[in-house]
Parts: C-alpha cells; structure tokens; sequence
C-alpha cells in the first residue's frame, strides 16, 4: 500500500468467501502491504463484507500493544468502522491484525 500523510486516512477492507477461505483485499490491493504514515493522524477502514455472513469489526489485535505507535482504537456501534489514532510520538512499526 502507498505512504499515507496528512490528518485523515480512508481504508477500504473487502472481505469476500473464495471456496472456504476469506480473502481480504484494502482498497483493492493484496493485503501484504504496509500502511506508512508520517504525520499524526487518524486511520479509519471500512468494512466492506461481501461475505454475506454479517462480519463486524470487534477490534485488532496488536503484536505489541504497547508500543506506543497506536495510541487509540475505536469500532463504530455497527462495526462498520475502526479508527485507529497514531499521535506520531514515534517513528516505528507496529503489527496488527483485524477482530472481526
């Protein structure tokens, strides 16, 4: 995925049903890629479920949840939604994967 600046970045997660295995998609591309971001910000991705079953974000789990590089993750009522604030108080990487 592309470097991401600015205050506000959109992300569309597609999850479809391919035999008997979920594929994801984010924005269309293959979901190896990394999202950077340089700047303070927030991350909202959008779940598109084209599985049929009624998927919702619960939440993302992080390989190291205290790491400081995600301060807040917040799930909309619908789970529609999760947002993810970076306060950008430090320049490293972190690993995360979606609850859903």
């Amino acid at each position: 995925m592309a470097d991401q600046t600015g205050i506000a970045t959109l992300i569309t997660v597609t999850v479809r049903i391919e035999g008997n295995e979920l594929m994801f998609t984010y924005d269309g591309q293959d979901p190896k890629g990394d999202v950077n971001v340089y700047e303070a910000g927030t991350i909202t991705y959008v779940l598109n479920d084209q599985t049929g079953k009624g998927l919702k974000f619960i939440g993302a789990g992080f390989v190291t949840p205290f790491d400081g590089v995600i301060e807040a993750a917040t799930v909309s009522s619908d789970g529609k939604f999760i947002q993810l604030v970076d306060f950008d108080r430090n320049d490293a990487g972190t690993k995360m994967q979606f609850v859903l």
